[in-house]
């Protein structure tokens, strides 16, 4: 059964979404932390999400796991825009400057890599603090493979 959606609150020109292609997207205003949203059903995003692409034999998946830890946010604390209130804004330029692991060096098992990103989108999807994702990846990812 399609989707149907009340047009009246947008505009005529643009659709809620539409489908496109697969790729993460980083969400470019942060409430609490930043996040990274695997689109697997295509969607296409406004300006509050920026598409990003991966080098062939990095998957999305991996790539969620080299920046959720606390290395990548603090140089994501240092490098993006703050603004009042706490609200955190990352651009693609500042996206440049944010050190992430090195997924070459990120070998591990399917049965962790499901763990790992089942602790973060749970801890997302339900409003939980960012930190109890953050432990546990540095104990399982920095200390436990690195």
């Amino acid at each position: 059964m399609p989707i149907e959606f009340d047009l009246s609150f947008t505009s005529p020109k643009r659709l809620p979404f539409a489908l496109g292609d697969k790729t993460a997207r980083p969400l470019t205003w942060n409430n609490l932390y930043p996040k990274l949203v695997l689109n697997r059903c295509g969607a296409i995003s406004t300006d509050t999400m920026h598409r990003m692409k991966f080098k062939d034999g990095i998957g999305p998946e991996l790539a969620i796991i080299a920046y959720y830890n606390s290395i990548a946010f603090a140089f994501t604390e240092l490098y993006g825009r703050s603004y009042g209130g706490g609200v955190l804004e990352i651009l693609p330029k500042e996206v440049g400057n944010i050190y992430v692991l090195n997924t070459d060096l990120l070998n591990i098992n399917p049965e962790l890599n499901r763990n790992v990103i089942s602790v973060i989108d749970g801890v997302v999807r339900n409003g939980r603090n960012i930190d109890e994702a953050l432990d546990y990846i540095d104990a399982k990812i920095l200390v436990g493979v690195l």
